[in-house]
């Protein structure tokens, strides 16, 4: 995985969609840039390559799922990709929806969107192996006896904030925090704590690069004591936290998610979380003054709190 600078062009990212542009559904006349860009940073963080198990009644097969409670970001995906199908399931007591692909020619479409553009090793590795049981399974079809196996591509693709990969990694792994805590030496009383986060397994010098890429395109990129790794904590084994809180790189995280927007229900916790952090010093003045006020301040920052998130 390569990382871009924030002089980055548009041009010079190598997300590589021509392979995917040849098979893509006939009925989708404009290919959509930055919705595949999104939907690859999403598939990263919430994707599953599946190798079905044989049985002796069913043969080994491959397929392709993502499951979530929101439905409608679900039919997006289907209406946006132009195949794939979308299901409802209860897992636990709770409603979920899967986009799935089952048959070979959106299989296909899929293998040539992914190879080569996905940044992260683990998927990498599972995409591989999905890849090469594909070229087991229909080279060895009488059916498809014309098929020509598909080469895995080592990553091609561009870490940067030119893209929207990230958006959509955050969509999968990311989230917005606010909370009010008691502090009774403060005018309000309460002090209010706002932060970006993406929790990840393994993969650290990808949430290194995050951070790296949001304070190059902070006004404290000059600062030659930047340190990435004192925003990510390593909580439990293998799994890795970046939290941003500081004001230069909240602001460059905000411009992000601005020009590359959210898709799913996350966009409407993303808008709450900007208008506390961009109008905190008027909200808090005003709920210094009102009981009133300081309830519907509680209250905004408690539906971020609160969120699905």
């Amino acid at each position: 995985m390569k990382i871009g600078s924030s002089e980055t062009t548009r041009e010079a990212l190598d997300f590589h969609f021509s392979e995917y542009i040849k098979v893509k559904p006939s009925h989708i006349q404009k290919i959509d840039i930055p919705f595949l860009e999104w939907f690859i940073g999403f598939v990263e963080g919430d994707g599953s390559f599946i190798i079905g198990t044989p049985t002796a009644k069913k043969r080994k097969t491959i397929s392709f799922c993502i499951n979530q409670k929101d439905s409608k970001l679900m039919y997006k995906i289907k209406k946006k990709l132009g195949f794939g199908i979308v299901t409802t399931f209860v897992q636990n007591n709770e409603t979920y929806h899967r986009y799935a692909v089952y048959d070979i020619q959106s299989i296909t479409r899929l293998i040539h969107l992914f190879n080569g553009n996905l940044l992260l090793n683990k998927v990498n590795t599972k995409f591989q192996l999905w890849l090469t049981e594909y070229n087991t399974l229909y080279s060895a079809n009488a059916t498809l006896s014309s098929h020509t196996p598909i080469l895995h591509k080592l990553c091609q693709s561009t870490l940067s904030l030119n893209s929207a990969w990230l958006s959509g990694f955050t969509d999968a792994e990311g989230g917005f925090y606010a909370s009010l805590t008691k502090q009774t030496n403060l005018k309000l009383q309460y002090r209010l704590r706002i932060k970006f986060y993406i929790t990840q397994k393994y993969e650290l010098d990808v949430l290194k690069n995050i951070v790296k890429l949001i304070h190059q395109n902070s006004n404290q990129s000059n600062d030659a004591n930047f340190d990435s790794a004192r925003y990510i904590s390593n909580f439990k084994l293998d799994f890795y936290r970046l939290e941003i809180s500081t004001q230069a790189l909240l602001l460059r995280t905000i411009a992000y998610f601005e020009k590359y927007q959210l898709k799913g229900k996350k966009h409407i916790v993303f808008n709450r979380w900007k208008r506390i952090y961009l109008n905190k010093d008027i909200l808090k003045k005003q709920a210094s003054s009102s009981e009133k006020a300081f309830t519907r301040f509680k209250r905004l920052v408690s539906s971020v709190q609160n969120s699905d998130n």
